[in-house]
C-alpha cells in the first residue's frame, strides 16, 4: 500500500467506525483540503476493497490518524506567522543564490 494513501484510509476507517459510510466529501473533510483528489479517490477505493481483518490490522497501527489541523484560531495564526518567516528566509536565500550565480557567471574563466 502506498504511504500517501495511509491518511486517507485512516480517515475512512475512522468515519466507518463512527457509523457513517465513508464518502469522498467526508474523507476530504477529515484529512484536509490539501490532499490531491486522485489520492483521496485511490485511498477511498482501497478502503472499500479491504477485508475486515485488514481494517482491524490497519487500525492497530499506532499514529495512523489523519493530518492534524490546528485546533484554535491562535494556533492557525501562529502557523501562518511561522510560515511567513520561513518564506522570507527562503526568499532571502534564493536572492543570495541568484547573486552568487551571477558573480560566478560573470567571473573570468580560467583557460586550460
Amino acid at each position: 500500500m502506498s504511504h500517501e494513501l495511509t491518511p486517507v484510509i485512516a480517515a475512512a476507517i475512522t468515519i466507518s467506525q463512527n457509523g457513517q459510510t465513508p464518502t469522498l466529501a467526508l474523507v476530504k473533510a477529515k484529512v484536509g483540503s490539501k490532499m490531491p483528489l486522485p489520492i483521496l479517490v485511490a485511498g477511498l477505493q482501497r478502503f472499500k476493497t479491504m477485508s475486515e481483518s485488514e481494517i482491524a490490522s490497519f487500525s492497530a497501527i499506532p499514529n495512523m490518524t489523519p493530518i492534524n489541523a490546528p485546533s484554535s484560531p491562535s494556533a492557525i495564526e501562529q502557523q501562518v506567522e511561522n510560515m511567513q518567516k520561513q518564506l522570507i528566509s527562503l526568499q532571502e536565500y534564493c536572492q543570495q543564490l541568484g547573486q552568487r550565480l551571477q558573480r560566478l557567471e560573470n567571473a573570468p574563466r580560467e583557460q586550460n
